[in-house]
Order: C-alpha cells, then sequence, then structure tokens
C-alpha cells in the first residue's frame, strides 16, 4: 500500500516512519488494554476501543489510496 499509493522514490523513509508509529501503538496497546482491564475488569471496552481504532485506519487507507490514484492519474 505504500509503494502503490507514495511511489518507490521515498519508500524506504516513509516506511521506517510508518514503523515507528506502528511500534509504538504495539507498545502502548498492551498496557492500555491491561489498564482498561483493571479498571473495568473486563476486555470488552478495549476491543471495542482496538475495533474503532482499525475501522478509522481502514478508512483513512482508502482515503488515502484514492487520492493517490487521483494524483498519479493528473501526473502529481
Amino acid at each position: 500500500m505504500t509503494a502503490d499509493g507514495l511511489g518507490l522514490k521515498h519508500y524506504a523513509l516513509i516506511f521506517g516512519v510508518m514503523s515507528i508509529f506502528s511500534t509504538l501503538g504495539a507498545g502502548i496497546g498492551m498496557p492500555l488494554s491491561g489498564y482498561i482491564y483493571d479498571a473495568t475488569g473486563s476486555y470488552g471496552y478495549a476491543f471495542v476501543l482496538y475495533i474503532g481504532l482499525t475501522a478509522a485506519a481502514m478508512v483513512l487507507g482508502i482515503v488515502a489510496m484514492r487520492r493517490a490514484k487521483f494524483a498519479r492519474e493528473k501526473g502529481a
């Protein structure tokens, strides 16, 4: 998705920055899940939170791919 949407010219830099945020999300997600479980006694709210974040990421990914396709078609 990264190469298709943004091209290969700066792929390594862009993918590296994306990987930093992915790693931060994974590092924050586990302790956050534990905190939510301790506070509520259930992982239900954590699942709802992560489903919502996944849905938002999916929508943003679709929008980004459509904009990238539009930019490629216009020659940008």
